[in-house]
Order: C-alpha cells, then sequence, then structure tokens
C-alpha cells in the first residue's frame, strides 16, 4: 500500500479507482487486525491523491473512505477492549491487565501515561527492535550488526529523498500527522493490553510495532536534489 502511495507521489496524479478501492480494502483489513495502523488510512486525503467520482469534491469522497473503516476498527476495537472478562498476571509484574478498567485509568489520570513514555531504555530497545531483536526478545544480533545497520538506515534514506522529485511540504507535513496517530495508537493499545492499570512503565510496546509506520516515514521524506548518481551509489552500499 505504501509502495503505491509513493509511486502515486511522485508521479503527481490521483490513483486510478480500481487502486482506491484496492487500498481502502488493503489498509481496512490491516487496520481491523492491528487497529493503530488505521492512521495510515489518512494518506488518502492527501491533496491530488483521490479522483473525482462525479460531482463529488474529491475531498469528500475521501472523508467517506476513510471514515468507514476508522469508524468499524475503533468500534471494533472497543467492543473487544470492554468485553474482555479475562483478568492475567504478567511474569515478575505486580498489579492486574485489564484493559478496560486502564482504559478508564488512562481518562482519569492521562499524565501516567505520558510519564511512562519519558523513558531513555525504551526508545533505546524500539531502535534495537525495528532493526532485529526476534522471538519473545530473547534472540538479538551481535552488537556490531547494530551498529553497521543505524548508518544503512541513514544511507537508505538519503537514497529515497535523491530519487524523490517535487514533493509539497503540505503534504509531507500531512503524511507525518499520520505516522504520529499511528505511533501514538501503537502506545496506547499496548499499554491498554499488556501492562497492568496504573502502570509507570511502558512494558508492552515492541520495536517491530513501528515497522509500517517507519516504512510510512520513508515515503514522507523531503526531496534533495535530484541526483541519479546519488541513488545508485546509495542503493549499491545497501546492498
Amino acid at each position: 500500500a505504501l509502495a503505491i502511495f509513493s509511486r502515486q507521489i511522485e508521479e503527481g496524479r490521483p490513483l486510478s479507482s480500481r487502486m482506491t478501492i484496492l487500498l481502502v480494502l488493503v489498509l481496512s483489513i490491516v487496520s481491523v487486525a492491528r487497529p493503530p495502523y488505521a492512521a495510515l488510512l489518512l494518506l488518502l486525503l492527501l491533496p491530488g491523491m483521490l479522483p473525482r467520482w462525479g460531482k463529488l469534491p474529491a475531498w469528500l469522497t475521501g472523508l467517506g473512505l476513510v471514515g468507514m473503516p476508522i469508524v468499524l476498527t475503533l468500534a471494533w476495537w472497543l467492543a473487544s477492549i470492554l468485553s474482555t472478562k479475562t483478568k492475567y498476571m504478567l511474569p515478575g509484574i505486580s498489579g492486574t491487565v485489564d484493559p478496560g478498567l486502564q482504559l478508564l485509568s488512562i481518562v482519569r489520570h492521562p499524565g501516567v501515561l505520558l510519564h511512562a513514555l519519558v523513558h531513555l531504555q525504551l526508545f533505546i530497545t524500539c531502535i534495537a527492535g525495528i532493526i532485529a531483536n526476534l522471538g519473545w526478545l530473547d534472540m538479538t544480533l551481535p552488537f556490531f550488526y547494530y551498529l553497521v545497520m543505524a548508518p544503512v538506515l541513514l544511507i537508505a534514506m538519503t537514497g529515497e529523498m535523491a530519487y524523490r522529485g517535487r514533493f509539497k511540504s503540505s503534504a509531507m507535513a500531512f503524511m507525518f500527522l499520520a505516522i504520529s496517530c499511528g505511533a501514538a495508537g501503537v502506545v496506547l493499545s499496548a499499554y491498554l493490553l499488556w501492562d497492568p492499570v496504573g502502570s509507570t512503565i511502558l512494558q508492552g510496546v515492541q520495536g517491530r510495532y513501528f515497522i509500517p509506520l517507519a516504512i510510512a516515514f520513508g515515503v514522507a521524506l523531503p526531496p534533495l536534489h535530484r541526483s541519479e548518481r546519488m541513488y545508485r551509489w546509495a542503493t549499491a552500499v545497501v546492498v
């Protein structure tokens, strides 16, 4: 889906009707299975992304195509959380995990969740998880691998920016808004489903949850001076 978005932004033309239906269907399936990624549906509202259907303006069609899957996802998700009767304990953690009570706790004390986010160790763990942290987070790769992959990611970003043509700053800002909403959804869902009620530490967030958003971040990067040579060199280095 993100590859299709990237291509349409590069070509500077709206999606076809068939491709629009395909994108809405694919992203709807993804968002129902993983609700935080419903934020990526907002990319359909990018200016010039959707075709005009009949006499309706494109933005009105976009609101309908985006709104229905998001409402369905939120309704499905909230119903499943509030109807969950099983309360379980996590190994080595005191407290009870209860998504319904956790949601009420956030509404009453939102500062607790913000406090849980401010941990450097959580940030480092998520970065490592995006690169590679397998299994039940018990299979890490050699430290040298992480040192190598960090500059490789930066070079890949440089190559992407060197390949891209003109990109409106408004579209870029809108994409970063969608990514931020997705990241907030990942944190919120993990906190609801894995952490004890009122916990001040986030222990359910894993780096791999942010991989789809990292791909979207690559699509949202601003363009540099277009250079085929820089793009080819960056590609060769990454390979």
